[in-house]
């Protein structure tokens, strides 16, 4: 709250007289707390003493003047004691904090009225608005509270009246009577309380006005004597304190000095006389509650009484109103425009000093994972070089060869043959044994269920697009019918058609991020993993010549890869950032027409089965039953660089009992009608009831019959568990156990 403050420019600097003066009042101060003193931390009353001054001196002495916008500034003070107490609990009570506050300002405007320290027109100016602060205060929401009241506050209002000298000087103006009039309203106020201090101290200001001040008018008459009549029926009606023994002698003097001007002799003909009788008190308390003091007051002193209330302090109330809600809104842009101040800084400081110094911390972690790299990439060519140079000396037909047997292993090779047969084994350098892992699965605990294949997650990635056929757009499809006029193959200049694209090589057992680019004469990889070993990576570069087909592919079901087939049987599967920039590079690989490609005028893989005549091929007997399955999968994007989409073949035998079968017997054949999941008629009942009532709460997922694929990477993995790279690639699955 203080913050608030802060960025005033003060005109007048503190003095110390005057902190000493507040803090020497503030140690005799006896506050009043409806809380236990006992119960009450020191140290927390202590800082809020400590706070308060601190206010009371910046909206005080902070602020020069006495214009209307000096005391918005100190207004706005009140507004966030009012915010703190809607949304915090203070350790003094919101409405003490402003009570402190008003009375150290009541103090301050009598040390400078009676030290002379601004021109008496300001202090007229400020005397006003505080009393009318000290009038809203006590008559407002606050003054419901006991908390509210002090002796010290009717004290302060009563000097301040005084260093003024409003009702001693006898002034003439406005300013001075609506002083005169609300201090007069503050003191019957707290003659009111039921507090015998406070109103012993009202009380004798009163009767000294009384008899040094005639009385201007017959209704402020009769708004004091109203007021009076109002204290006493309330002290008679209270058993535990009365304070009518300051009331009465009060109504005494009133009558004594306005007993003609009032007509009390027509109206109230058994009124006690005013001698100094002894019994003048009990008399006078009996006869207040007669029907014709009731009568005297509701008809000759009310109306007269409201009339002045209405007319002078109405007027005050509504000022008020109007004056808190500009501080309110003043309040608000002040928090919003230091609000926006600190945002302002704040995106400063990122700026000039945050983003330097992060700019500089990743540029250092960069070189420093970068010597890393190097240090390790260096390590592992010497490694590798070191590997080569033993198996040629020392290996089967090496000068140093052992001639004693060794153990050989092996690993499938991904060489195929023409019918896309991995039937080739390479040996297997880098064997394993697996015995760690081993270790773990028979002395840790079970494996996690593997969440990568959840639907839930699957649900987010796939697109409404994805569900569809794969296909090119116009604008692709326009790129490879556009006619090449220039000179091709490998007399004709290079030209690059697709620059260097971001992309990724699957592989069976990783991701290598890279950069692709294609001319006219080359397609070229570049290996751009930070941990390539130097002579090693991925990097490849083949003759455009060399291509013999190229299919469009799904990774992570995201239709954004390709796979390219070469001649010799060498395939890769790369993967771009999105559909488009996959459709681009397509295209333009197309749009060079290489010599070995054997289609151009398809879009889709539907259109490419149609126009390969495969099935027309089977049907006559061209081709074998597992060349054209192994071409279907093929082209439906089925690849052995992603085992989620592993090749897969039907199952089409029912008949796995008998010794002979006959193929002309219908039921030997399973009914391709039905998925795998419901073959047995058993299963039926069981997965449409599992469909029917499946419901997900969040409503992310949509029913379904099968809660997994027929065909994913565990499944394979299963079923070549006892084959490198397949065990390898199980063992990771299974958290390396």
């Amino acid at each position: 709250m203080l913050s608030m403050f802060y960025n005033q420019r003060f005109n007048k600097p503190l003095r110390k007289s005057d902190l000493r003066l507040s803090l020497q009042s503030e140690e005799d101060e006896d506050e009043d707390y409806s809380e236990d003193d006992s119960e009450v931390d020191k140290t927390g009353q202590v800082l809020a003493d400590t706070i308060t001054e601190i206010l009371f001196h910046v909206l005080w002495n902070g602020f020069q003047g006495s214009s209307e916008e000096v005391w918005c500034e100190r207004g706005q003070v009140f507004v966030c004691i009012n915010q703190l107490m809607e949304k915090c609990d203070l350790i003094r009570p919101g409405i003490v904090i402003k009570r402190n506050l008003i009375e150290k300002m009541l103090e301050g405007a009598v040390n400078n009225a009676k030290h002379g320290n601004l021109d008496s027109a300001t202090e007229m100016e400020n005397g006003l608005r505080l009393v009318k602060l000290v009038q809203d205060f006590l008559f407002g929401e606050d003054g419901e509270s006991p908390n509210a009241w002090s002796e010290k506050l009717v004290e302060g209002a009563i000097d301040l009246v005084d260093s003024l000298g409003i009702w001693e000087r006898k002034l003439e103006g406005d300013e001075y009577t609506e002083i005169s009039q609300t201090s007069l309203r503050i003191l019957m106020s707290f003659m009111a309380k039921d507090d015998m201090d406070m109103c012993a101290i009202a009380s004798a200001k009163l009767h000294h006005l009384l008899q040094t001040r005639p009385i201007p008018s017959t209704s402020e008459v009769c708004f004091i004597l109203g007021s009076m009549h109002s204290a006493l029926i309330s002290s008679l009606n209270t058993i535990e304190i009365k304070t009518y023994a300051y009331i009465v002698p009060l109504i005494r003097a009133m009558i004594e000095i306005y007993y003609q001007p009032l007509k009390m002799s027509s109206f109230l003909p058994n009124l006690p006389t005013t001698d100094t009788s002894s019994s003048y008190f009990e008399d006078f308390q009996k006869y207040c509650l007669s029907e014709e003091w009731k009568l005297y007051i509701e008809k000759q002193v009310t109306p007269y009484m409201e009339e002045y209330s209405t007319l002078n302090f109405s007027a005050a109330t509504a000022y008020m109103s109007k004056f808190w809600k500009k501080c309110f809104d003043e309040c608000n842009t002040a928090i919003h425009k230091r609000n926006r101040a600190m945002g302002e800084s704040k995106l400063l400081f990122q700026k000039h000093i945050m983003q330097p110094f992060e700019d500089l911390r990743k540029k250092d972690y960069s070189r420093y994972t970068s010597f890393l790299n190097k240090q390790r990439n260096q390590h592992l060519s010497v490694l590798k070089q070191w590997r080569a140079s033993k198996r040629f000396l020392v290996g089967e037909r090496g000068t140093w060869a052992e001639r004693t047997s060794e153990e050989v292993h092996w690993k499938l090779s991904s060489q195929e043959n023409y019918s896309r047969i991995r039937n080739k084994l390479t040996q297997n350098y880098a064997f394993d044994q697996h015995k760690e892992a081993s270790q773990m699965r028979d002395t840790g605990p079970l494996p996690e269920e593997d969440d990568t294949f959840k639907l839930a997650s699957l649900k987010n990635v796939i697109a409404t697009d994805d569900l569809q056929d794969d296909h090119l757009g116009d604008e692709e499809w326009m790129a490879i019918n556009q006619e090449n006029a220039e000179e091709q193959g490998p007399s004709a200049k290079e030209k690059v058609v697709v620059k260097s694209v971001d992309c990724s090589l699957i592989t069976l057992m990783e991701v290598v991020n890279g950069k692709l680019e294609v001319n006219t004469n080359h397609v070229i990889f570049y290996d751009m993993s930070p941990d390539k070993v130097e002579g090693g990576g991925q990097d490849f570069k083949w003759s455009i010549s060399q291509l013999r087909e190229i299919h469009l592919r799904r990774f992570n079901l995201r239709r954004s890869a390709l796979e390219i087939f070469f001649i010799d049987q060498t395939n890769y599967f790369i993967n771009f950032k999105d559909k488009k920039v996959r459709n681009h590079v397509y295209s333009r690989i197309l749009s060079v027409r290489p010599t070995n490609i054997s289609y151009f005028g398809v879009k889709s893989p539907s259109d490419l089965l149609k126009a390969s005549n495969l099935t027309q091929k089977w049907q006559l007997r061209e081709i074998s039953n597992f060349d054209y399955l192994m071409q279907l999968n093929t082209i439906a994007g089925r690849s052995y660089n992603d085992l989620s989409q592993y090749h897969v073949f039907p199952w089409v035998l029912a008949d796995y009992t008998s010794e002979t079968l006959d193929l002309s017997n219908p039921e030997v054949f399973r009914d391709l009608t039905r998925p795998l999941g419901v073959v047995n008629p058993k299963n039926i009942a069981g997965v449409q009831d599992k469909y029917d009532n499946f419901e997900d709460p969040s409503g992310t997922i949509a029913k379904f019959h099968y809660g997994t694929h027929y065909s994913n990477p565990a499944g394979v993995m299963h079923y070549m568990v006892r084959m490198e790279p397949f065990t390898t690639l199980h063992i990771q699955l299974q958290s390396d156990k």
